[in-house]
C-alpha cells in the first residue's frame, strides 16, 4: 500500500556526452570518483533524459542545424553514474538513422537501463514503462510535442504528445499502477519562462491522475509548481552537455538543479532541488562555495516565485513569444539558404509547416521585421 511506503525519485536534465566531454580528465573523474553515484544512490530512482543516440553508424540528419550523437565507448557511462532510467522521446533521437536508435536501444539494454518514449511503432513508443519498487508499482510515459521525431503505425520513432492522447493514456495506466510519471519533451528552448499551452497542459495531466511531471527540451532552468496533488517541474535544464552548442545561445544554459521528489505516506510529496553548475566543458559540479550555493538557490526561487505571479508571466510569456518566432524564422531562413527547396519540401513533409500555414507564414514574418 502507497500509505506505508517512503519513495525518492531523482530527476535530472539533458544528458549528451559529446567528445570533447568523453577526452576529458573531468570527466573521467566523475565517474571514478562518484560524487554523482552516491548522491544517487540515496534514492530509489533516477532518471535522465538522453538527449543524443549512442552509436557510431548512420549519416547525420541533412536537413537540422545540429545533430547530436554519443560514441558507442561511452555506451556505460550513464550506467555508471547510477540512471535507472532514460527518457528517449526528444527531437535528437533519430538524428543517426534508424542503426543508431538501435544501437541506442541495445548499448543501454546492456548497461541495464530502462528507456521509455521510443520504438519500432506508434504504439511501442507509447507503451508505458513499468517498475516495481517497495511492492509499489510506477508507471512512466514519455511523449516530445516535436513532430520531426514522431513514430507513424509502421514507423519508428517517440511518442507524441496529443494532449487528449495523454489524458487517455494516462487514464488507462492509472488502473494498473500506483504511481505515474510523466516526461514531456516541449516547450521553447533557451527560455525560461514555460508556456501557457505547457503549463495549461502539465496542469491537465495532473488533474487525471499523474502524480509527476517533468519536463525538457528548453536547456535552461524553469521553475517548479506543486499542483493539486502533484508537482510540475518545467524545466531542469543541462545535466551534461556539449558547451560548443550551448555558447551560441544567448542564455545562461550551465546552471541546474537534480531535483528528488519524495512520496510519502498517504501520497503526499516533497520536493527538494541540489543546485549543480555546468563547467566550461560541459560536466556537473555541486556548488560548494555558500555564497555562489545561495545565490544559485535564489535565482531558482525566483523562477519558482515567478509561477505564481499570472501577470508578470503573461507578459513574459508574450516576449518570449515573440523572441521565439524570431528565433525559429531564423532557423528555418537559414537552413533554407543552405539546402534550398530540399529543405521546404522536408518542412511539409514532416508538417512542421503546412500548405494552409504558409499564408499565415507570411503574415508572420511581415509582422516580426516590424517589431
Amino acid at each position: 500500500m502507497i500509505d506505508e511506503k517512503v519513495l525518492k525519485f531523482i530527476f535530472v536534465g539533458d544528458v549528451h556526452i559529446c567528445d570533447k566531454i568523453e577526452r576529458s580528465y573531468e570527466f573521467t573523474n566523475l565517474l571514478a570518483g562518484k560524487k554523482i553515484y552516491e548522491y544517487f544512490k540515496a534514492s530509489d530512482l533516477v532518471i535522465a533524459n538522453l538527449e543524443a543516440p549512442i552509436s557510431d553508424r548512420g549519416k547525420a540528419n541533412i536537413f537540422k542545424h545540429t545533430s547530436l550523437r554519443i560514441s558507442s565507448d561511452m555506451s556505460n557511462a550513464i550506467h555508471l553514474l547510477g540512471v535507472d532510467v532514460c527518457s528517449l522521446a526528444n527531437n535528437h533521437m533519430k538524428d543517426y538513422g534508424k542503426d543508431a536508435y538501435v544501437d541506442t536501444l541495445n548499448y543501454l539494454k546492456k548497461s541495464r537501463i530502462h528507456t521509455v518514449g521510443i520504438g519500432d511503432t506508434l504504439y511501442e513508443a507509447k507503451t508505458p514503462l513499468i517498475l516495481t519498487v517497495k511492492e509499489l508499482a510506477i508507471g512512466i510515459l514519455n511523449y516530445t510535442s516535436i513532430r520531426d521525431v514522431w513514430a507513424g503505425i509502421d514507423n519508428y520513432g517517440t511518442a507524441r504528445e496529443i494532449r487528449n492522447e495523454v489524458v487517455d493514456d494516462i487514464k488507462n495506466l492509472k488502473k494498473s499502477v500506483d504511481i505515474i510519471i510523466i516526461l514531456l519533451h516541449t516547450g521553447v528552448e533557451f527560455s525560461h519562462v514555460p508556456t501557457k499551452e505547457v503549463m495549461n497542459n502539465c496542469h491537465e495531466y495532473i488533474d487525471v491522475g499523474a502524480d509527476i511531471v517533468v519536463c525538457h527540451h528548453p536547456h535552461v532552468l524553469q521553475g517548479i509548481e506543486e499542483y493539486g496533488n502533484g508537482i510540475i517541474a518545467y524545466s531542469l535544464g543541462n545535466f551534461i552537455f556539449d558547451p560548443r552548442i550551448l555558447a551560441k545561445n544567448d542564455c545562461n544554459a550551465s546552471e541546474s538543479v537534480i531535483l528528488s521528489i519524495e512520496i510519502l505516506p498517504k501520497g503526499n510529496k516533497k520536493f527538494q532541488v541540489e543546485p549543480v553548475t555546468l563547467n566550461e566543458i560541459g560536466i556537473p559540479n555541486f556548488i560548494e562555495n555558500v555564497d555562489e550555493r545561495l545565490n544559485a538557490t535564489k535565482r531558482f526561487q525566483e523562477l519558482c516565485n515567478l509561477l505564481d505571479d499570472n501577470k508578470l508571466l503573461v507578459q513574459l510569456q508574450k516576449e518570449e513569444n515573440i523572441k521565439n518566432s524570431k528565433f525559429q524564422l531564423n532557423i528555418v531562413l537559414n537552413e533554407i539558404k543552405r539546402s534550398g527547396f530540399p529543405y521546404l519540401l522536408h518542412l511539409l513533409k514532416t508538417r512542421r509547416i503546412r500548405m494552409k500555414h504558409l499564408k499565415s507564414l507570411f503574415y508572420s514574418i511581415i509582422r516580426l521585421v516590424k517589431v
